[in-house]
């Protein structure tokens, strides 16, 4: 058994293209595996409850948040 922890996956939700460019810019320098989305709907609809992840969200998006 490994001592180090697996990292998870950080997902991305927002519908600003450069915001969600920037975040997977800057979390990927830090050795992160990154999935954006560009609405709640689109996230849900590939989010696995099993992954360990983290989930950076919009709250002033238009549509389901």
């Amino acid at each position: 058994m490994s001592l180090i922890p697996k990292k998870g996956t950080v997902y991305v939700v927002d519908d600003d293209e450069a915001v969600r460019d920037s975040l997977q810019w800057l979390l990927e320098g830090r050795d992160y595996r990154v999935r954006c989305f560009d609405s709640a709907e689109s996230f849900l609809s590939r989010y696995d409850p099993r992954e360990i992840a983290c989930l950076i969200v919009d709250i002033r998006m238009g549509g389901m948040t």
